[in-house]
C-alpha cells in the first residue's frame, strides 16, 4: 500500500518541524523521522490503521 500525505497533513508536518526546530533542530529531525517511520509502518501493516482490525 502507498501512504499519501494530504496537503493538510504535509502542512501540519511542516508546522511541527518549524515549531520544534526553532528550539532544537535535532529533535525536529528526529520527530520527522518518527512521522516517516509511522507512515511506512502503516503502509506495511495496513490493517493496523483500521480500528477493530488489529
Amino acid at each position: 500500500m502507498i501512504v499519501v500525505w494530504t496537503p493538510e497533513a504535509e502542512q501540519d508536518r511542516a508546522d511541527i518541524w518549524d515549531y520544534i526546530a526553532a528550539e532544537n533542530p535535532g529533535a525536529a529531525a528526529h520527530m520527522d523521522e518518527l512521522f516517516s517511520d509511522a507512515a511506512n509502518w502503516l503502509a506495511t501493516f495496513v490493517c493496523r490503521g483500521i480500528p477493530g482490525l488489529d
